[in-house]
């Protein structure tokens, strides 16, 4: 168990890490799942027309762009995404729908146990 000090000691509920490398560890995080489900990321923190994704990704012909955010609480799901994102995540989708035709947009919210919720936005 020696070996896994570091684990506990930098994980995504740790104090002593800041929002940035929360954010990054629940990406890492979200990107070993997509991996595992045989999906292939093409691009992290890609920019697009309409501002940043996090994840651009693709299974066959089927793309799909995703930001990725940290929930330390479940009440507070809500407040991670402001409005203007939410619309700037969809202009992108009906930018890469253009460009690659079958295009799905997901917000990822992930867990302090790496849990991931998704909430789909193309509709």
């Amino acid at each position: 168990m020696e070996s896994f000090k570091h684990i506990v000691k930098h994980s995504a509920g740790s104090k002593s890490i800041s929002n940035q490398e929360r954010g990054l560890w629940a990406e890492n995080t979200f990107i070993r799942l997509l991996e595992s489900k045989k999906i292939q990321v093409l691009q992290q923190r890609i920019r697009m027309p309409h501002g940043e994704v996090d994840v651009f990704a693709r299974q066959g012909s089927r793309h799909f762009i995703f930001e990725v955010k940290y929930l330390d609480n479940d009440w507070r799901i809500f407040e991670r995404v402001k409005l203007d994102q939410i619309h700037r995540m969809k202009l992108n989708w009906l930018y890469c729908q253009k460009k690659y035709g079958d295009v799905s947009a997901y917000i990822v919210y992930v867990d302090k146990n790496g849990c991931c919720r998704f909430v789909n936005i193309n509709e």
